[in-house]
């Protein structure tokens, strides 16, 4: 049997070297990981602030693109009020070929008038009877563009041949307003 004399180790002085190292390890690491954290939050605002910029310049880009130039303003313009003046405009041809569409094949039409300002129409129309010519107005009363129809100036012309018509009236028609 042995016998020891030396005194025994304490715990403390078995494991003082990992205790230390332990702690020095711990410390260590609750001095880097602030600044860690730091350098993370810098890297993420340094990619947010390139995001930005780059968004910026997008921007600048799409503004300068959408930007219109006074020429090609003026033209929009021009456009726009060539649009408004071609809604705004009647369509006369389309009229004048209605009012001939209407017309039997005994009645003649010898004159016609347009006034564009005072929205009418004056016609001189040759007939063989006045019924003829009452039926002509009617028809014309049922046109769209039409507001009224006036029969003015009957008259009985005396007809020398039998291709001339006995009857000529004057037909002034009022149009409707143009709407807007």
């Amino acid at each position: 049997m042995e016998i020891n004399l030396l005194p025994r180790r304490t715990p403390l002085e078995t494991y003082r070297l990992p205790i230390l190292i332990g702690a020095i390890v711990l410390i260590l690491a609750a001095l880097i990981t602030p600044v860690l954290f730091y350098l993370s939050l810098a890297a993420d605002i340094a990619t947010t602030q390139a995001q930005l910029d780059r968004a910026q310049a997008d921007k600048t880009v799409m503004v300068a693109e959408r930007t219109v130039s006074p020429e090609l303003r003026k033209l929009q313009e021009y456009q726009k009020t060539i649009e408004q003046l071609q809604h705004q405009e009647r369509r006369y041809g389309e009229m004048l070929d209605r009012v001939a569409a209407q017309l039997s094949t005994i009645t003649v039409v010898t004159e016609a008038t347009l006034e564009a300002n005072q929205r009418a129409l004056t016609m001189n129309v040759q007939a063989e009877s006045i019924d003829v010519i009452a039926d002509y107005a009617e028809l014309l009363r049922r046109e769209p563009w039409v507001q009224d129809v006036k029969i003015t100036e009957i008259d009985r012309s005396d007809a020398q041949t039998e291709e001339e018509t006995p009857f000529s009236a004057d037909l002034t028609i009022r149009l409707q307003p143009i709407q807007e």
